[in-house]
């Protein structure tokens, strides 16, 4: 009897061991390390600190991934990420009981051209976020398959109708494999890019508007 309550104290513990793992992440799985201090200019950064975390948290019954991002990055984005039926959603990174609820940022599924709202911050008269495109999808060199959203920042006006747009507009190539792999900031007229990053498979910043001021 002794015997068999140790192979059930045995059971239980493994149990709770397995159940207190973290899951293994089942989206960009490449897309491990940090990218720092990529300056425009001294002291200005097109991305300060930009890194998914391996750990989780857990939202709502969900299990997230962070994507942390400085506060002193001109390139803006960060929240809390979870893979949703070929889908990336996410909850912002300051949330509380009055912040916008899980909203889609990256959708595999879309048609291309297909278009949403990503609200991911409301204030007393005015919700911010991105009006989010898929553009384009390729196969690449390495036969993975890369989909280029489009987001242009917006904020609704309580006192104003429709959405008010803003300059700047980026292009993230992206990979369900290896996650965001480049960000671009194209130019006002949409017609060139002033700053391109590219993370995957090696990091590179073509700074355009510095070389054309040369």
């Amino acid at each position: 009897m002794e015997n068999k309550n140790k192979l059930v104290f045995i059971g239980i513990l493994c149990v709770a061991l397995l159940s207190c793992h973290d899951p293994k992440r089942d989206f960009f799985l490449g897309m491990n390390s940090s990218v720092k201090d990529v300056p425009i200019h001294p002291g200005f950064y097109f991305i300060k600190s930009f890194e998914l975390s391996s750990q989780t948290t857990v939202i709502n019954g969900n299990n997230y991934w962070a994507l942390k991002n400085s506060p002193d990055s001109y390139f803006e984005l960060c929240g809390y990420l979870r893979n949703y039926h070929n889908a990336i959603y996410a909850i912002p990174l300051l949330y509380n009981n009055d912040a916008p609820k899980e909203y889609k940022l990256f959708d595999f599924n879309a048609k291309q051209n297909a278009s949403w709202k990503a609200v991911y911050r409301q204030e007393k008269n005015k919700q911010y976020g991105d009006s989010v495109v898929l553009s384009h999808v390729r196969i690449n060199k390495r036969s993975d398959t890369v989909y280029t959203f489009r987001l242009h920042r917006f904020f609704i006006s309580n006192n104003k109708k429709g959405y008010l747009y803003n300059d700047p507009v980026f292009d993230l190539d992206v990979s369900k494999k290896n996650g965001i792999i480049s960000i671009t900031k194209l130019n006002s007229m949409l017609s060139d890019f002033d700053y391109k990053l590219v993370i995957f498979p090696t990091q590179s910043f073509i700074n355009k508007k510095k070389i054309l001021d040369l």
